[in-house]
């Protein structure tokens, strides 16, 4: 074997690794945001689920995709590291599968003419170019959002008219405001580590998520990899692992109850789990891309009261006017939310 031989065998050797930083042994790092007021951050976020729906044994799949680019602009930071981030959507893309075969979509580049004139067209009309407040902390925790009511109402207010406006006008309230969005603007702010940690070391949290259906538990456990190049960039490579469940004191059982006269709902979450890895910029202090995964299983019992009338005067048998009944419904849903920086503006 020639000298060049050798060479070319070591490089192929080692190229997988040429991303890692040389570092000290048992050398720890401290991850935090880093933000300066007037920075400017945008991001691009893309939302994709796949659910899989048996209704009465009949199965059916339907597949969403959602992507979003949004500006982060520094307001304001205090003395401990807490910033007020104005939050602003600047463009959404969507394909949502509505059922029955039928797909909206959505892209709000294009002009007013050319948008799919529909429900879900008037909700993202009324989002874009509209600023709503983060407050969060150094350590990535969200404290508080505020201003989202101002595009609730929006929201509502380009509804089409009707008894289903204000169905969705109440469920758009219930879901969306500014207590239910602290929870989910979470997604976008990892949590990080108080203090300084080493290579393989780990952290936690347990936080409560709103969804559409009922509240759930999300344990989050997070283990720092590696130190890597990545984009220019030295980032800290940190794995998410979680777990799932819905928020109950009966197990995971959740029971809706409707106040009128609709349908009770026993609603139960299982086998929720998701994983997920970001790269973070130990430098600057700011997330440069993640991809998160999770998936569960949604157990629906719908039980109903059956009023049963007897208008032929005969007898009816023994039947009860209030028999129960129910329709039972299971949904895996899959979904993936990844985040990319796209560009930022450091301030002078």
């Amino acid at each position: 074997m020639n000298i060049w031989n050798s060479i070319i065998i070591i490089v192929l050797l080692f190229t997988p690794f040429s991303a890692r930083i040389a570092r000290a042994e048992n050398e720890a790092f401290l991850l935090q945001y880093e933000f300066v007021k007037d920075d400017i951050l945008k991001y691009k976020m893309k939302i994709k689920n796949t659910i899989d729906t048996t209704i009465g044994g009949e199965q059916q799949r339907t597949k969403n995709k959602t992507g979003f680019v949004w500006i982060q602009k520094v307001k304001d930071v205090d003395k401990i590291g807490t910033a007020s981030i104005e939050a602003t959507y600047k463009s959404v893309k969507a394909s949502i599968n509505v059922g029955f075969m039928r797909n909206i979509y959505y892209d709000s580049t294009l002009e007013d003419s050319d948008r799919n004139q529909s429900m879900l067209s008037a909700a993202f009309n009324s989002m874009i170019g509209k600023n709503f407040i983060i407050n969060v902390a150094k350590e990535g925790e969200v404290l508080s959002v505020s201003g989202f009511k101002e595009i609730l109402d929006g929201i509502v207010a380009n509804l089409p008219g009707g008894p289903m406006r204000m169905a969705m006008a109440d469920q758009f309230s219930q879901f969306y405001n500014d207590e239910t969005m602290t929870g989910l603007i979470q997604n976008v702010f990892h949590i990080l580590p108080n203090e300084k940690i080493q290579i393989g070391g780990s952290w936690s949290r347990d936080m409560i998520m709103p969804t559409t259906i009922i509240p759930v538990r999300i344990k989050s456990i997070y283990t720092f990899k590696d130190v890597r190049r990545f984009k220019g960039k030295k980032c800290a490579v940190i794995e998410i692992d979680t777990k799932i469940e819905s928020v109950s004191n009966k197990k995971e059982t959740q029971i809706l109850d409707r106040e009128d006269g609709g349908p009770d709902f026993l609603i139960s979450i299982k086998n929720g789990h998701g994983n997920g890895l970001f790269y973070f910029d130990i430098d600057e202090g700011r997330l440069i891309e993640s991809t998160i995964t999770a998936e569960f299983d949604v157990f629906v019992e719908m039980v109903m009261e059956l009023a049963y009338i007897n208008i032929s005067g005969e007898d009816d048998g023994g039947l009860d006017f209030n028999n129960p009944a129910g329709m039972n419904i299971e949904q895996n849903i899959k979904t993936t939310i990844s985040l990319e920086l796209l560009k930022y503006q450091i301030s002078k």
